[in-house]
C-alpha cells in the first residue's frame, strides 16, 4: 500500500490508486466542501460554463464557479466559500452546478480514471483522510493518491502544501503505508511554511491577492471546520458530488465543529 502525490493533472494519468483525494484549496474543493456542509444536498461539476448554464436551466440549479479567477456572468455564485457562508439559508436542501478553471477539471480527470474519489481541503481535513484510510484497510489495498489540481498543467505551491498535510494524517493513520518520492517531497514542503505564508505566497494567493481576496486566503486555510467529505458519484451519466458520512468514526459527517 502506497500514499502517493500527483502534483498535477499529467502525473494522475500514471496512478492506480483505490482512493483519489482531489485538492484544489485555492478554491474549488474548498467550495464543494462549503456547499455540501452547509446545507447543499447535490453539487453537479460541469466541463465548462456553456454546460452549466445547459444543466442550470434543466434541473433549476444554483450556479456557482469561476473563469481566470473571475466571477461568471450571470452566476449565482463567484468560485467563494465565503459567499456560501452569507447565502447559507439559499443553499438548504438545493442542488447547484460548479465549473472552474482548474479543480473541477480534475475531478472529471480522476473520474475517467477510476477509483474512490474524495474532495479534500483543510476545512475538512481530518475527516477526508480519516474516510481515506478506512476505505484503503484491507489486503491488497493499493493505496491513496492524493490529486492537485496545479496551475496551467503545473504544480504550485498551495496544493503542494495541503498535499503535504494530507500525507502527514493519512501517514498516522496507515503507519506500514509506503510514502513516494512525490509524497516525502511535499510533506517537506508543508513543513517549510506556516498554512496561511503558503498559500498567500503561492501563484493562486498572489492571484487572489490582486483581485482583493485577501479573507477567502485565510478562510480556506482553517482546518477542521467542517466534518463533510465530498464524494463523486454519477447520476444519468453526469459527475456528482455529494455528502458521504464516513466509514470510521473519528468524526460524524455533515456537522459544523465550529
Amino acid at each position: 500500500m502506497k500514499i502517493d502525490v500527483a502534483l498535477d493533472h499529467a502525473s494522475t494519468k500514471t496512478q492506480i490508486p483505490d482512493v483519489w483525494i482531489a485538492i484544489d484549496i485555492l478554491r474549488a474543493t474548498s467550495v464543494m466542501t462549503t456547499f455540501l456542509a452547509e446545507g447543499g444536498d447535490t453539487l453537479y461539476l460541469a466541463a465548462g460554463v456553456e454546460e452549466a448554464r445547459i444543466l442550470a436551466r434543466r434541473f433549476d440549479l444554483l450556479t456557482m464557479g469561476e473563469e481566470f479567477a473571475k466571477p461568471i456572468e450571470g452566476f449565482d455564485f463567484d468560485n467563494s466559500p465565503l459567499q456560501l457562508l452569507k447565502a447559507k439559508s439559499r443553499l438548504k436542501g438545493r442542488n447547484a452546478v460548479h465549473t472552474t478553471s482548474n479543480g473541477t477539471k480534475l475531478v472529471r480527470l480522476l473520474q475517467s480514471l477510476g477509483g474512490d474519489i474524495l474532495a479534500g481541503s483543510f476545512l475538512n481535513l481530518s475527516a477526508c483522510a480519516s474516510e481515506a484510510a478506512t476505505r484503503v484497510t484491507g489486503n491488497g489495498s493499493r493505496g491513496v493518491t492524493i490529486a492537485c489540481a496545479g496551475r496551467r498543467g503545473s504544480p504550485i505551491l498551495d496544493d503542494t502544501y495541503c498535499a503535504g498535510v494530507y500525507v502527514k494524517y493519512l501517514h498516522k493513520l496507515l503507519p506500514e503505508a509506503e510514502l513516494t518520492d512525490c509524497a516525502m517531497l511535499a510533506l517537506a514542503v508543508s513543513e517549510a511554511l506556516p498554512v496561511e505564508q503558503a498559500l498567500r505566497e503561492s501563484e493562486s494567493g498572489h492571484i487572489m491577492a490582486a483581485l482583493g481576496l485577501q479573507e477567502e486566503i485565510a478562510f480556506c486555510a482553517r482546518t477542521d471546520i467542517y466534518s463533510c467529505v465530498p464524494y463523486a458519484g454519477d447520476e444519468g451519466g453526469l459527475l456528482t458530488m455529494k455528502r458521504v458520512r464516513p466509514l470510521s468514526q473519528h468524526v460524524a459527517s455533515g456537522e459544523a465543529i465550529s
